[in-house]
């Protein structure tokens, strides 16, 4: 079975390491991490636990659970952990906790995708986080919604989640578009998506939209954001969309194929310029248009574009009018069995190109399954690390 889609199935002891409010594009669309690989600063802090077999009227340990995730968010302060215990929750989350600098708050499901979140409310998202300083980790999610898991606020990170079969707009909010993980306080920052697997986003209600709603793998819409060791798999319009006010955003070490339209985009569409956006060491294949482009006259000069692989793009490999570009490799990454699909198994063969072929600049210090990063002379291209041993969830 591909390395992208087993099921870890490790439980952890220990807890893991999480400030505006503005205009946000969540269900209305109205209008640099220094290291991936980080210290838990929550160990000693206050344990809670959530289970379908719980109580909201309990008190939230590890005795008498609580029975939903959007109680935890009412209820807990700065340096929580709140466990969440494999089963099914349905329904619509929101998390208006906030954490601090030094004492995120974490959302984690205990083994890695066994809390399976399904969305039931239509035309909406299915978790919509509104505090600070807040990690949401490994849980699996798929929803009737068009967005699966949208953010609210700074200094969230989404890490190692499981987002898939998100339907989309319907007819009555085909303006509105959608992602599978998105970012979209345009006043908000300093967001991440580290490690995540998101495919086939926003098909489900594709018939009932023109061709030019937008629905993406991965929407980063705010400043200085990090976008590191994810899978993008069919997409029904960009795998990676940096947009709105995203400027100074780390896009590295992603894969992202099969998209309707490019692997990544890279603009600003709020009278900004998407300036000093590094997008490096990752593999866009076999999207139906570019693998990746830039939105002429929304990006600045200093954008970099380096050691990226393209291969098999409908339209060609790139389209950069801001920035330069260099060191790219338009060469078939060779994945074990490319499929197009979740089915696929996208580690790299002993033969690939990308091995050893990335660039330090920007690389995390581990990959999608927390192998160390690098193996041998150089870090490799794309969301895996060849011959790296996976590590132990959680591994941030």
């Amino acid at each position: 079975m591909s390395k992208a889609c087993k099921i870890t199935c490790l439980i952890f002891l220990l807890a893991c390491v999480g400030m505006i409010s503005a205009q946000s594009v969540g269900d209305s669309f109205q209008s640099v991490s220094e290291s991936v690989l980080v210290a838990n600063s929550n160990i000693g802090v206050a344990q809670y636990y959530v289970s379908p077999a719980g109580s909201d009227s309990n008190n939230g340990s590890a005795a008498h659970p609580w029975k939903t995730i959007t109680h935890a968010g009412t209820v807990v302060g700065p340096g929580a952990t709140v466990h969440v215990a494999p089963g099914t929750y349905t329904g619509y989350i929101t998390t208006y906790a906030k954490g601090t600098s030094s004492l995120r708050i974490t959302y984690i499901s205990d083994v890695q995708w066994a809390a399976k979140i399904i969305g039931n409310r239509v035309d909406h998202s299915t978790w919509h986080n509104y505090g600070n300083y807040v990690d949401i980790m490994g849980f699996e999610l798929t929803s009737v919604g068009r967005i699966g898991l949208y953010n609210d606020g700074s200094y969230v990170r989404y890490i190692g989640n499981h987002v898939h079969d998100i339907a989309g707009p319907t007819s009555a909010t085909c303006d509105l578009g959608g992602a599978g993980i998105m970012h979209g306080n345009y006043s908000a920052g300093h967001d991440e998506m580290i490690g995540n697997f998101v495919h086939d986003i926003g098909l489900v209600n594709s018939g009932q939209c023109p061709d030019y709603v937008t629905v993406h793998g991965l929407y980063q819409a705010n400043p200085h954001g990090t976008i590191v060791n994810n899978l993008v798999i069919h997409a029904r319009d960009y795998g990676i969309h940096l947009y709105h006010s995203a400027t100074a955003v780390i896009v590295a070490n992603n894969t992202s194929l099969n998209n309707g339209s490019s692997g990544l985009v890279v603009g600003n569409s709020n009278g900004g310029s998407d300036n000093n956006t590094v997008v490096t060491n990752n593999i866009f294949a076999y999207n139906n248009d570019y693998g990746f482009r830039d939105d002429s006259g929304t990006t600045g000069p200093n954008n970099k574009y380096d050691n990226n692989i393209t291969f098999k793009n409908g339209d060609g490999t790139y389209i950069a009018t801001g920035g330069t570009v260099s060191n790219n490799i338009s060469s078939d990454p060779q994945f074990v069995n490319y499929t197009g699909t979740a089915l696929g198994n996208y580690q790299l063969r002993a033969t690939s190109p990308a091995i050893d072929s990335g660039t330090t600049l920007n690389a995390p210090n581990i990959d999608f399954d927390g192998g160390k990063r690098p193996v041998g002379k150089g870090y490799d291209i794309g969301y895996y690390e060849y011959g790296a041993t996976p590590g132990t969830w959680p591994w941030y």
